[in-house]
């Protein structure tokens, strides 16, 4: 099938032999989105609360972080902010980490790609909730300052970083 999907330069594109085959990471993806709701990923919501309130200090805002055995809260200003599983962007992670995953690549250069592929996730993850609480204290609605930008960073980490990962699946054949 693969080798219907594209030309260039009159060579038929075919899996590279370094990638890994579409259809089990395909599998992997759905049980990921599935299963990543499921745990309470406390640990990873509470380090996105303390990201997020170091940045909201450096935007000079007083604020910090409130954890419970069930909740994590930032407290900046007045208002409280819920960092939820899905605030954390675990499945988005767990999905980047199996789309880069090279399986007949050795170990160790697959958990540095999936490992900075992590820490971006995280780190413009907690931009976006730091600017959410900046952007609702200065009174933007709540669709301007979480749904819209919560949709955008999402979708275009996820299409972005699929995109280069499964590109390299489809390099020309020698």
């Amino acid at each position: 099938m693969a080798k219907f999907l594209a030309h260039r330069s009159g060579a038929l594109v075919q899996p590279q032999q370094t990638g890994g085959s579409l259809l089990p990471r395909l599998v992997a993806l759905a049980l990921v989105v599935v299963l990543s709701r499921y745990p309470d990923w406390m640990a990873l919501r509470e380090v996105l609360g303390h990201l997020a309130s170091t940045l909201l200090a450096a935007m000079g805002h007083l604020s910090e972080v409130r954890s419970s055995p069930d909740e994590v809260l930032i407290q900046a200003g007045s208002q409280s902010y819920r960092i939820t599983e899905t605030c954390s962007y675990v499945d988005l992670i767990l999905m980047l980490t199996i789309l880069s995953w090279r399986d007949r690549s050795p170990f160790l250069p697959n958990i540095l790609v999936a490992g900075a592929l992590s820490v971006l996730v995280m780190g413009l993850n907690a931009g976006r909730i730091a600017l959410l609480a900046h952007w609702t204290a200065a009174g933007t609605s709540w669709y301007w300052a979480h749904d819209l930008p919560d949709s955008v960073l999402y979708w275009s980490v996820f299409g972005l970083t699929a995109l280069g990962c499964l590109r390299r699946d489809f390099q020309p054949s020698p």
